[in-house]
């Protein structure tokens, strides 16, 4: 018998000794309209610092293409370095991800179409597995002012779990997935007369975010690359967040927890039969067995009626058959 399979049957019998722990998938946060979020915002230039509060409401929600969007309208005050006020409006699906360009008005009348596309990538995660992976594409015709512009572009996000941890905010503490995140935004827009520019923006850092209220808090590093009929303009610098204000929750929604391998297996797998020995393989921490057959491991989940085997490159039990 080949030595990694040997392996991996010592890993079957001895795995409740080196228990995994698990984590629900976080929750798609279900905002109304007139909902409110406050953060307290730092952005560290290469000679600046800029504090700031953002006040974003959510002003109506859209369907384009079959998916909802919010609309949300923020305004910045910015207190440091100089007092200033801005109001922008940016498009967010329901995981969080922008999939337009903001813009500080409703004028720009035209015609748009998006669409999120998400990878399921299961209900249960341990720390270092993706938890978040999902792209938003989008095409846009705008009519402002008489003049006609288009567009194209993208927002991708991925996402891996690196724990679980409590945040302390002045509205209390709240339990929060960790995540360590990488995104990039890519947008071209203009037309024939003024020509285009291309939009490139990259963020990567951890975020924590909470079942209840989403977004809690980030530190994250951005850069973002303008390039105008042939002039590029490059900035990159550091942001970091936090909730300081959102609407009532009255209810916390806690990250369901599953503290062993065991208890995953018996969610996912319950109900193998078994017969004889090797190539028959007992696990008695869960008094199964598992079958050991052309250099491949599997086992049998009655409850569906199938065979699973192991993927040993990414180490999940994947069914034999559709």
């Amino acid at each position: 018998m080949n030595n990694n399979y040997i392996w991996l049957v010592i890993l079957i019998l001895c795995k409740s000794a080196f228990a995994d722990t698990f984590y629900s998938k976080p929750l798609i946060l279900k905002s109304s309209v007139g909902d409110t979020l406050v953060e307290s915002v730092m952005q560290k230039y290469e000679s600046q610092t800029i504090k700031s509060t953002e006040t974003s409401v959510l002003n109506k929600i859209e369907t384009f293409s079959g998916n909802n969007y919010n609309h949300w309208i923020t305004t910045t005050n910015i207190f440091e370095p100089t007092e200033s006020t801005t109001t922008t409006r940016r498009f967010a699906d329901d995981m969080g991800v922008f999939v337009a360009m903001s813009a500080d008005s409703d004028d720009n009348n035209g015609l748009a179409v998006y669409k999120t596309m998400q990878n399921d990538l299961g209900e249960k995660f341990k720390v270092g597995d993706i938890i978040l992976d999902s792209t938003a594409f989008f095409n846009t015709t705008i009519l402002h002012e008489g003049v006609t512009s288009s567009g194209y572009g993208l927002t991708a996000i991925k996402g891996t779990l690196n724990g679980i941890q409590n945040i302390t905010t002045n509205i209390g503490e709240i339990e929060c997935y960790s995540i360590d995140f990488f995104t990039e935004t890519v947008i071209r827009f203009g037309n024939a007369q003024n020509s285009r520019f291309d939009y490139v923006k990259s963020e990567q850092g951890t975020i924590w975010q909470s079942n209840s209220l989403g977004r809690v808090k980030s530190s994250v590093q951005i850069s973002e690359e303008i390039n105008d009929d042939g002039y590029t303009q490059s900035t990159t610098y550091f942001e970091d967040r936090i909730l300081i204000s959102a609407p009532d929750i009255k209810t916390a929604i806690a990250i369901d927890k599953f503290s062993t391998s065991k208890e995953l297996l018996q969610n996912n797998m319950g109900g193998w039969m078994w017969m004889g020995s090797l190539p028959w393989v007992y696990n008695a921490s869960t008094e199964n067995w598992a079958y050991l057959a052309n250099q491949e491991l599997y086992v049998w989940d009655a409850s569906e009626a199938k065979w699973l085997f192991f993927d040993q490159r990414n180490k999940t039990w994947d069914y034999a058959q559709p």
